[in-house]
């Protein structure tokens, strides 16, 4: 028993079977024995190929075109997304490009879809070391403005280290102007000179002031109180003595 095979496309088709190559050129009808003709009509379904039996004319034979030319555009489809996703993963991979075949880029101009276009692979080792120079200006500019704050806090400190400086100095100054050697042997010829009265009048007047004076200074001044009233230098300012 025999059957056809129509090829509703506009392309011819070559089909592979029993040893033999088969051209089915495009709305063409070609008669196969039976099983031959199923395990054909199996294989390159994909491709359009569809089966005619006896009866099927008209409205069955347009529908069974439709769904022919239908597959065979699908097919055509998938071979330009998978060309497409190649290149795409090639080109991740930095690996160069594969034109697609005439066919594919006759299909996808047929059927208005995109093909990728050939890429420029790009050396890796470029690419990064283009990135490090990229990186390494980035940091530079970083740097630069870190430097400039340094420079800015740095001059603040030293500003603030000589205002106390200068206080510190001033402050010097001030005590050693407070306990001069002229005036510490002043004191020391003076209170050997006093007596009982005079030497109460002087304690209490500079009484805030003698913790100042060097340690042997002060070894007088107690050892005066001691010589003059028999008593060890008060811890507290004394009361000065009323005149006669």
């Amino acid at each position: 028993m025999a059957m056809v095979i129509l090829n509703p496309t506009d392309e011819k088709i070559e089909v592979k079977w029993g040893g033999l190559v088969h051209v089915l050129e495009p709305d063409s009808r070609t008669i196969f024995e039976d099983k031959d003709g199923k395990q054909v009509v199996h294989n390159y379904s994909n491709r359009g190929l569809v089966e005619l039996n006896y009866g099927d004319e008209g409205e069955i034979e347009l529908r069974k075109i439709a769904a022919g030319r239908l597959k065979y555009d699908e097919f055509w489809t998938k071979q330009i997304v998978n060309s497409n996703q190649i290149n795409e993963e090639r080109q991740q991979g930095h690996r160069p490009f594969i034109r697609p075949t005439a066919e594919v880029i006759y299909h996808a101009k047929r059927l208005g879809l995109k093909l990728l276009e050939p890429y420029k692979v790009e050396d890796a080792s470029n690419k990064e070391l283009s990135l490090l120079m990229e990186q390494n200006k980035r940091l530079e500019r970083e740097g630069a403005k870190k430097d400039a704050a340094l420079v800015t806090m740095q001059d603040q400190i030293n500003t603030l280290t000589g205002n106390f400086k200068q206080l510190m100095a001033l402050a010097g100054a001030e005590a050693k102007k407070e306990t001069s050697p002229e005036e510490t042997i002043d004191v020391k010829s003076t209170i050997m000179r006093m007596n009982k009265k005079s030497f109460s009048s002087w304690l209490a007047k500079n009484w805030d002031t003698i913790d100042t004076y060097p340690d042997d200074a002060k070894a007088d001044i107690a050892q005066k109180h001691q010589d003059l009233y028999g008593t060890p230098l008060p811890e507290e300012r004394p009361v000065a003595e009323a005149a006669a």
